[in-house]
């Protein structure tokens, strides 16, 4: 008995549409699967903007820097000030205690600065005109650049205004 092999298969019109269906059912499932990475945008937090209404030395070893608007309005628990010196040390100031509803402590852990938050509007709770910050221990004469990191979003505050001061001598 002898075998035969046949070698037929299905035509080409059939071959075409059964390869844009492939192709429509990956493409398909690999947008479900992105939008399902992303999320919908309402749940995304989106950076803030703001700006600096003053940017000013006290006296050789300490600042203020006083905000000017910021929106989408945010509480000053969920910022941090990254600070970088003339010489390109970075300072991150982080919250370090809740003074009262007023004022607020952010501390470098890797120098001596410090920093207290006064809230014009404490019962608000966000960061509003008028907000400033004072920062103690700096270097006399030397130029800082300030930045605002935002936590929800994960990003760095595009403030308008002055960026930097320098301390007197």
């Amino acid at each position: 008995m002898k075998l035969k092999w046949k070698e037929n298969a299905v035509s080409p019109v059939i071959a075409t549409i059964l390869m844009v269906a492939i192709t429509v059912v990956l493409a398909a499932v690999l947008y479900v699967m992105v939008i399902g990475m992303t999320g919908d945008n309402s749940t995304m937090s989106l950076a803030p903007a703001g700006s600096w209404q003053d940017m000013s030395p006290n006296s050789n070893n300490s600042a203020t820097i006083t905000f000017g608007n910021f929106q989408p309005e945010a509480s000053p628990m969920h910022i941090k000030l990254l600070i970088q010196d003339e010489n390109g040390h970075f300072f991150n100031l982080t919250w370090f205690s809740a003074v009262d509803t007023e004022n607020y402590t952010l501390a470098c852990s890797n120098a001596n600065i410090t920093a207290f938050y006064f809230d014009f509007n404490p019962d608000g709770n966000l960061i509003g005109g008028g907000d400033h910050i004072t920062i103690y221990g700096l270097e006399p004469f030397t130029y800082y650049y300030v930045r605002v990191f935002h936590y929800p979003s994960d990003s760095i505050v595009e403030m308008a205004g002055k960026k930097s001061f320098q301390t007197v001598p």
